[in-house]
């Protein structure tokens, strides 16, 4: 299912294409089948509180967030072959999106995002 990712706190749609991966198969298997993402593109990955990039191709940007979708901590260029675990207790859910280095989604810290 694809859903939309819309931040509330500055009332701005973010991503309109975003895998939302429910069960344990599909969050362990999140982005490793995918070559890149486009900068409207991203995984939402529906209680989950850490991360695995082992053998994907590329880096990407995390946003992990509470049972409120607000953003607790951001990690920037996740490279290849790295295992994050969530930074809080609180953290729920996990926004995953390519490193986007050339451009910004305007998602900050505090910040509370809707699942369309």
């Amino acid at each position: 299912m694809r859903v939309s990712i819309f931040n509330e706190t500055k009332n701005k749609q973010i991503l309109d294409s975003v895998v939302y991966a429910t069960s344990f198969f599909d969050r362990l298997k999140g982005l490793i089948p995918y070559d890149g993402l486009l900068k409207n593109e991203g995984m939402f990955l529906f209680n989950c509180t850490s991360i695995h990039t082992f053998f994907m191709s590329f880096a990407i940007d995390c946003y992990f967030l509470d049972k409120e979708n607000r953003v607790l901590k951001i990690a920037n260029n996740l490279k290849p072959y790295r295992f994050f675990i969530g930074p809080f207790l609180d953290v729920k859910h996990v926004l995953e999106v390519a490193s986007l280095s050339e451009h910004s989604l305007d998602i900050d810290k505090g910040d509370i995002l809707r699942v369309d």
